[in-house]
């Protein structure tokens, strides 16, 4: 749109292409040309061949047929101690200012979120403005607040997920307990009969023992267990094997493993399939049922495949970690 004439309803004030100097004054009840409008702003003639800008809102265009002498804006007057030429109606922002403040209330991290889509916004149309707003400082304190309230939440939240996985899985027991458990061991081992290579299953069971401090370290104990089975010819065996267990618990898991040394002969006639030496392995299991309360089961892996043996012994309720226990309903 081209030149126009206009008249403003209050006193307004116009300003240089910076958007921070005041040169000069509308008044009501006169009127004044402009040569320019844009959506936002109306481009006036201002001092020394300069142009100045209004704000179109609160301006009234007025025919284009009026011949009326037009009045120039007045010069500013300078108050004392404001600095001459510095304008008095660059405008703040208010997203820049809603931003520091939603940075500070925080809001559980809600408060943060809008803060830096503020803060980005009202930077934007800062920019924009081509100085007729300030706020930057505003909009930049928020933005900092957002973010830093955002990275306190994320820690907060992976904290908590943390926390929360690691109850799943926490150690099962308290620390710094010193256990001597005593239970029941139950196994089935397979002999080879010498000389057709015919594999007879024996079964048995006996007690095994264990202790070891729920802090986590070296673990001993021993088993003994009767082994009972018969030949293709119906003749009936017992065999007694004693073993030594050597290993380790680890707390934060539960985990026991170990190596067991056995002693015993396998039946006349037979070839034993159980090592003098092998290894073992298991966990401590709360809540398994086959305690009164609760037991530590035992697998007794051997380096041959054809031996099964299951070792439970009770806990003493006093050394179960109640966190663990609630983590498992």
């Amino acid at each position: 749109m081209g030149e126009f004439w206009f008249e403003v309803q209050t006193p307004t004030e116009v300003v240089a292409g910076d958007g921070s100097t005041l040169i000069g004054m509308l008044k009501p009840g006169r009127r004044y040309r402009a040569v320019n409008r844009d959506d936002h702003w109306v481009t006036v003639p201002g001092p020394d061949k300069t142009f100045g800008f209004v704000p179109i809102t609160g301006i009234t265009v007025l025919p284009d047929t009026s011949t009326e002498p037009l009045d120039p804006p007045e010069a500013p007057t300078t108050e004392p101690g404001s600095g001459a030429g510095t304008s008095q109606g660059t405008t703040t922002n208010g997203l820049a200012v809603a931003s520091m403040v939603f940075g500070i209330l925080w809001l559980a991290f809600v408060g943060s979120l809008v803060a830096v889509v503020l803060g980005h916004v009202s930077l934007r149309q800062i920019d924009r403005s081509e100085g007729r707003q300030d706020g930057r400082v505003f909009a930049v304190v928020g933005l900092a607040l957002g973010y830093l309230g955002l990275a306190v939440f994320v820690v907060l939240a992976a904290f908590t997920v943390v926390n929360q996985e690691g109850e799943a899985v926490s150690r099962p027991l308290l620390p710094d307990r010193e256990l001597s458990l005593v239970g029941i061991t139950s196994e089935m081992v397979r002999f080879v009969e010498a000389p057709d290579g015919t594999a007879v299953l024996f079964n048995g069971g006996g007690s095994v023992s264990m202790t070891f401090n729920t802090s986590g370290g070296p673990v001993y104990g021993n088993f003994g267990v009767a082994l009972g089975g018969k030949d293709d010819a119906g003749n009936a065996y017992v065999v007694i094997y004693e073993g030594e267990l050597v290993g380790t618990y680890d707390a934060e898991t539960g985990s026991l493993e170990g190596t067991v040394v056995i002693t015993g002969e396998a039946p006349s006639g037979f070839e034993a399939v159980i090592p003098n030496e092998t290894i073992w392995d298991g966990a401590v299991v709360v809540g398994s049922g086959g305690c009164a309360e609760s037991g530590i089961q035992c697998a007794f892996g051997a380096t041959q495949p054809d031996v099964d043996v299951y070792w439970e012994m009770p806990l003493p309720a006093d050394a179960i970690d109640p966190a663990y226990v609630a983590s498992l309903d």
